[in-house]
């Protein structure tokens, strides 16, 4: 028989859990808020666009008696409502995506761990020197000291720092 869930005391797989349940809870909120927000975009634009028409059906037909109160309204009124509207989904918009990202990262971005970056150096210059097809260069790669980073991120800073160092080397 199979143990549901992590082992009490077991601080590991608790934070395992913990992170799972958190990835989960994002997901699901940015995926519940994506239909309103879509939905709300849409049908402002549908009113801009109705709003538009009957404006320029109000302006052929100049006597009505409250043409000029309807004019504001369409013109002036209800669009800057619209927009207020439209731009407050952009902003949660930028939110959900935010939430989003981070409900898809994994633990090796976020918890540092101490490694020997030897193998990862080597691996990223090997990689970016095929990249760029400078077969002219030669590293030389001497000891290094154990860090406490997380490999991936630690991969990431020096394959931008090899990019920057070589668009700054003149042709």
């Amino acid at each position: 028989m199979k143990a549901k869930g992590p082992i009490p005391g077991d601080k590991e797989a608790s934070k395992t859990s913990q992170e799972a349940a958190w990835a989960e809870l994002l997901y699901r909120l940015t995926h519940d808020l994506k239909g309103p927000m879509v939905t709300l975009k849409g049908f402002g634009e549908e009113l801009l666009m109705g709003l538009e028409e009957l404006s320029s059906l109000l302006e052929a037909e100049s006597q009505l008696e409250n043409s000029v109160k309807i004019n504001y309204l369409i013109q002036d009124e209800l669009p800057g409502s619209i927009s207020y509207i439209q731009s407050s989904v952009k902003r949660i918009s930028v939110l959900v995506e935010g939430l989003n990202r981070y409900s898809r990262i994994s633990p090796e971005m976020v918890d540092p761990v101490q490694f020997d970056p030897s193998r990862e150096v080597e691996r990223t210059v090997n990689s970016f020197i095929n990249k760029e097809l400078c077969s002219s260069v030669e590293v030389q790669l001497g000891p290094f000291v154990p860090i406490y980073f997380t490999p991936k991120a630690f991969s990431q800073v020096l394959t931008e720092l090899l990019k920057n160092a070589w668009d700054a080397i003149p042709s």
